[in-house]
């Protein structure tokens, strides 16, 4: 993680229609000094909200799909699960690695079974190309039937299973470089300064005060808004 100067971050925030702000900003920009700092913690991240699709997926009446989906190794999870489950510790997530780890069972098993009845169904229509008896084409008409309206139940039910798995999966986090230091900011390290802190004669402003002071801003219009 890298964080700098507070001056440099309001930097941003700058207005260059406004000279006397403008200039203020880029000297701040200039002779403040810049730290980058390294460390481990959770991340303030904004979540984003699964979307649910209403209609089919069983007694339920909707499905709780991801918005985007990740390219995951759960293998690599399913193998390294106790690098997994300390870097899940080290940076303070509420990650379940449990949940993930049965819900890629149950998603490999329903996979299996899927996979089984496809192939069933292949079979059953390769043996309809041939000459057969009547009652014998009944019979594979009807198992034919039976095959393909288990596995659309069982394709749907893969389906919400997949999508399960990512969003337990998605809170799952990046896992951090083994020099970085765990803990907060305090446990940061400085990697790099960059410049020395200048020193003023007079009390340094942020923009809001400026933006006061100059009347920039219209606050109780923008109340009223």
């Amino acid at each position: 993680m890298l964080t700098c100067g507070r001056y440099l971050s309001s930097a941003a925030a700058t207005t260059p229609s406004f000279p006397p702000l403008r200039t203020l900003t880029f000297s701040l920009l200039r002779y403040h000094p810049i730290r980058f700092l390294s460390f481990s913690s959770a991340a303030a991240t904004t979540a984003v909200e699964p979307e649910t699709i209403s209609g089919g997926g069983g007694a339920g009446g909707g499905a709780t799909r991801p918005q985007w989906k990740a390219a995951i190794d759960f293998k690599w999870i399913r193998d390294n699960r106790d690098v997994v489950a300390t870097n899940i510790r080290n940076r303070n997530s509420a990650a379940n690695l449990d949940v993930v780890l049965q819900l890629y069972d149950q998603y490999l098993a329903l996979q299996k079974e899927v996979e089984r009845l496809r192939a069933e169904r292949n079979a059953v229509a390769n043996k309809m190309k041939e000459k057969l008896d009547p009652s014998l084409r009944q019979a594979l008409v009807d198992e034919g039937k039976n095959l393909k309206e288990s596995l659309i139940a069982l394709e749907e039910d893969l389906v919400q299973l997949t999508d399960k798995l990512q969003l337990e999966a998605q809170s799952i986090p990046n896992t951090t470089h083994p020099d970085v230091p765990v803990g907060d900011e305090e446990s940061s390290v400085t990697r790099k300064e960059v410049g020395s802190q200048r020193s003023f004669s007079f009390p340094i402003k942020d923009h809001l005060q400026l933006g006061k002071d100059l009347d920039l801003f219209d606050f109780d219009a923008a109340s009223e808004v």
